[in-house]
């Protein structure tokens, strides 16, 4: 009878631990994919207003 409860006892520790584990990992994958997201809006900002700048300095020597 003991064995089976260090059993269950030992299955739910695991269960635990196999839900904070993936609980971390799907926060961080929200968050990375939020940074991208950032990153990527800026840098399609930031491309056209270069190439504008190109163009007038090219246009000008």
């Amino acid at each position: 009878m003991k064995s089976n409860v260090k059993k269950t006892i030992r299955r739910g520790t695991l269960t635990f631990e196999w839900i904070a584990i993936t609980t971390l990992l799907v926060i961080g994958v929200i968050s990375a994919l939020g940074a991208l997201r950032t990153a990527l809006n800026h840098t399609a900002e930031v491309i056209p207003e270069n190439v504008c700048n190109l163009s007038s300095e090219l246009d000008v020597h």
